[in-house]
């Protein structure tokens, strides 16, 4: 177990997302985009970052996803 710390904000009425974490391995950064579809649906598209601290040699992990929301 180790310590870890995050932050989060939701910028724009809740479309643009920012985050950013660490923990004693590694460093993380990530932003999300949000956008409505009409009254029921929406999109969201994520991205995040890692980078580790004790592996050398990585330029660190990309992550993306899409979710659609109905």
């Amino acid at each position: 177990m180790g310590a870890a710390a995050g932050v989060e904000s939701w910028l724009f009425n809740n479309t643009l997302g920012l985050r950013g974490g660490v923990n004693r391995d590694e460093a993380a950064a990530g932003m999300s985009y949000y956008q409505r579809l009409g009254d029921r649906y929406g999109m969201r598209l994520d991205y995040g970052f890692t980078v580790p601290f004790f592996v050398e040699g990585s330029g660190g992990s990309h992550r993306l996803a899409l979710t659609l929301y109905f």
